[in-house]
């Protein structure tokens, strides 16, 4: 996980923007494990599903400044003038498009890999960027698209590796509805308190399994998979 992160000192400084310790940060993943057997027979998702709410993708970026002092990005007409000129390059070889990323995208952590995002699921992006690669047909380019981030080729890549990715695209769509509605967590985990009889005469046992248990808001805190990155854009 560390390597994710490019090293110690920085996965340490992404837990502390999170506010999480590492001992925390493990807590988080081993609870979303559960959550994730739990609900497994609970949330029922086709292949066909998951194709639907995925894409595979490279982009190309070019980040704009959020203002002057930055010291990474260029000015809004800037930003935009080089796209459309990258873009009209990626048009004339598409086969090119990794190494024109490789040498061109600002995103440095996917130029390093050819521009590639790997699988992007409906709602995890910028609007922006999400609408436009789900219009392309694999393989194609797109023209230039502005996000939040700044201005972006994007490439829809053919996904040859679904099925060896299908299980954890599977899981992060269930993490997405989770997310919209705990209480299919809750649910689940009162289904399985009644699948055993469990009666809890105690009651500061009881009080901390409908806090920390039974309770939607604590569950959908707890459920998140101990702080995943986004899109490295």
């Amino acid at each position: 996980m560390q390597k994710q992160y490019g090293g110690k000192d920085k996965f340490k400084k992404a837990l502390q923007q999170q506010g999480l310790t590492a001992d925390k940060y493990k807590e988080n993943l081993r609870t979303a494990a559960y959550h994730k057997e739990l609900l497994s027979d609970k949330i029922k998702i086709s292949d066909s599903e998951i194709k639907e709410d995925s894409k595979k993708a490279s982009h190309i970026l070019i980040k704009v400044k959020s203002k002057k002092s930055d010291k990474e990005g260029l000015d809004d007409k800037e930003a935009k003038q080089k796209a459309e000129e990258i873009q009209k390059e990626v048009s004339k070889d598409p086969s090119k498009f990794g190494e024109i990323a490789k040498k061109e995208s600002m995103d440095t952590g996917s130029a390093k890999k050819d521009g590639e995002l790997g699988y992007v699921l409906k709602g995890q992006t910028d609007k922006d960027f999400e609408k436009a690669l789900f219009k392309l047909k694999d393989g194609e380019v797109s023209d230039v698209v502005k996000s939040s981030f700044g201005y972006h080729i994007i490439k829809a890549d053919k996904p040859t590796d679904f099925n060896s990715e299908k299980q954890s695209l599977k899981e992060k769509l269930v993490d997405q509805i989770v997310q919209k509605n705990p209480k299919l967590l809750t649910d689940a985990y009162k289904d399985l308190l009644k699948e055993y009889d469990v009666d809890f005469k105690d009651r500061d046992i009881k009080s901390v399994v409908e806090d920390k248990i039974l309770n939607p808001e604590k569950l959908k805190q707890g459920g998140a998979q101990g702080g995943q990155s986004g899109m490295s854009q």
